[in-house]
């Protein structure tokens, strides 16, 4: 039985519940993979039926938000969070046709809505996809978390607590809430200016393409290493190229636009959304130095203009805006091309077990704003980057394509240093 509303929903997650339509729901998701094989886990033996459904549910529960749900109030009064009974996680069984089958199941997981009155995260535990493995899935609404808040979900799922805390950025440290007015005007100029006509916007069709891939982080540091920049500004260079060179447009067309979101968070890890973003060209030119340098100058200017600020400003618009006004907002947005695609990057999770089986790797999968059909995340691990692509109404060949061009380009221009360096995709 429910109690009465426990807290208002701040701006932030009113704007992501508003922006869900029919058939575009706004779901995050994580998928954790467990390898309980001979080779790396030496005591593994059959568990106990429905123990870790049992272990992983009870933690879920020890969450503060697990059972919130959403009491949806008149147009112009803020919904709120009212308490109620926790959902437990669910047995899947999957043919044993590997990871593909198991990004698939998953991408249907998330083109589906939440019911009304429900919790706003659904778990899973899932076997079958591939001999002694087993994944551990979670979609949650954008509403109830964002990515930074569901990695510090997952770390309290597993055995004591894995990997480093959540990544901060220089825009969550700098800046305060300083001018975002200026950013504001930054956004708005930016809609006068339509991006990229490219496949990556258009209508949103109902189902939900995951795609997933991994590079060794010795080949980023490595780039690093040569003061190319940030690990950050390197992938954002190596989305931009590799998406250029698939799409098929040349060195001379207008850079693809990113919304990069940053994490504003200053004290104690909550539930909720607490972003910023900065509006990324991603550069062009015939070499990948070139693009880096531009993509490099670009993020420092978009922050010190307090370009963050801005976007959390609009965030703070719906709570006096009529609830279609942000769900406008952004399908102008989308057909104006202000962004062609979404790119987050994040800290996640360097290793642990859970009860004893060790985790072999983790993808997180972000939403689809309208009109824009590609959300790309980047983990970042303690030996790799985990990168999971979102997508919609793009075809199979071309994020496949996608893939390969990155690896070959990160190969490339790595090796342009040090011919030693050759690596596969994960």
């Amino acid at each position: 039985m429910t109690r009465a509303a426990s807290r208002s929903l701040s701006p932030q997650d009113s704007a992501f519940l508003a922006l869900e339509r029919a058939g575009a729901p706004m779901n995050i998701g994580i998928v954790a993979i467990f390898d309980a094989s001979a080779e790396r886990h030496a005591s593994s033996r059959p568990a106990a039926p429905g123990r870790i459904e049992g272990l992983v549910t009870e933690r879920l529960h020890a969450l503060d938000a697990a059972g919130w749900r959403v009491q949806r109030r008149a147009l112009w009064e803020q919904h709120a969070w009212i308490e109620g009974a926790p959902p437990a996680l669910r047995p899947v069984n999957l043919p044993p046709d590997g990871e593909a089958a198991l990004f698939e199941w998953f991408g249907g997981e998330l083109g589906r809505a939440f019911e009304p009155g429900d919790a706003l995260w659904r778990g899973w535990v899932v076997r079958g996809f591939a001999r002694d493995q087993f994944a551990v899935a979670l979609k949650a609404h954008h509403a109830l978390v964002d990515g930074v808040g569901g990695l510090a979900w997952w770390r309290r799922l597993f055995d004591g607590q894995i990997g480093a805390p959540a990544e901060r950025t220089r825009a969550s440290r700098q800046g305060g809430a300083s001018r975002p007015a200026r950013g504001v005007a930054r956004i708005l100029a930016a809609a006068l200016r339509s991006g990229r006509a490219t496949p990556l916007n258009g209508p949103l069709g109902p189902e939900r393409c995951l795609t997933t891939l991994a590079l060794p982080l010795d080949l980023l540091r490595a780039l690093q290493r040569r003061g190319a920049g940030s690990i950050n500004d390197i992938v954002l260079a190596l989305i931009g190229a590799s998406l250029d060179e698939v799409l098929g447009d040349g060195p001379a067309a207008r850079p693809l636009r990113a919304l990069y979101p940053v994490d504003r968070r200053s004290g104690k890890m909550a539930a909720g959304n607490q972003l910023g973003g900065v509006l990324v060209e991603l550069g062009t030119g015939t070499s990948m130095d070139e693009r880096l340098s531009s993509i490099r100058n670009e993020t420092r200017s978009s922050r010190r203009a307090a370009h963050s600020q801005g976007v959390e400003a609009l965030g703070r618009a719906a709570t006096w805006l009529p609830a279609r006004a942000t769900p406008l907002i952004f399908s102008i947005a989308g057909r104006k091309r202000v962004f062609n695609l979404v790119c987050s990057a994040l800290r996640g999770p360097s290793g642990g077990t859970l009860d004893g089986v060790p985790l072999r790797s983790v993808f997180a999968f972000g939403p689809l704003f309208p009109r824009t059909r590609c959300n790309i995340t980047v983990l970042r691990g303690a030996h790799e980057l985990n990168f999971g692509i979102t997508s919609s109404q793009i075809p199979r060949a071309v994020l496949s394509a996608f893939s390969e061009t990155l690896v070959t380009r990160a190969n490339t221009w790595a090796a342009a240093g040090d011919p030693s360096i050759a690596v596969e995709a994960g």
